[in-house]
């Protein structure tokens, strides 16, 4: 038995991640112009299961910007909120499809709390450099009155 060496698998570089966002906005403000009750993240309702179909029937996007669009609409916090507090599905037109199944609620939940917690643990570390930069600058003014103290001394 040989052990065959893994292929390498490149991590994107900043500027692609870059371009890929800025890709996936475009798409998801094609489909907020041309869809504005639906794809609204002011006010997101869940989508049907299998609107990509419809999307791609309607040819507002080519099938790669659909998935990218969705992708993108679908993790937002906005959207995630409103699958986690349940309710109907709505398609392109407006319509109610079906219910949001409980399963898809507390997954979507799971995600928001996952966001929350990012986002907690952000302000923590921002509220921690703050509190360094500020003791630093305490420090700092400190030593530079003790110099000046010790120069007048100095100089008298």
């Amino acid at each position: 038995m040989t052990d065959t060496p893994k292929p390498s698998v490149k991590k994107p570089t900043p500027e692609q991640i870059k371009k890929r966002r800025e890709a996936a906005k475009t798409a998801v403000a094609v489909l907020t112009e041309a869809f504005p009750d639906i794809f609204d993240l002011d006010n997101a309702k869940p989508l049907k299961i299998g609107v990509h179909h419809d999307l791609a029937a309607g040819g507002v996007l080519s099938k790669t910007q659909i998935r990218k669009a969705l992708s993108a609409y679908t993790r937002h916090y906005h959207y995630l909120s409103a699958v986690a507090k349940g309710g109907v599905r709505y398609d392109l037109k407006g319509a109610t499809e079906e219910v949001v199944k409980p399963e898809e609620m507390s997954h979507a939940q799971e995600q928001v709390d996952a966001i929350d917690k990012v986002r907690n643990d952000r302000k923590v570390q921002q509220d921690v450099r703050k509190k360094r930069k500020q003791q630093q600058n305490e420090r700092d003014v400190r030593l530079s009155t003790k110099l000046e103290a010790l120069l007048a001394k100095t100089n008298s």
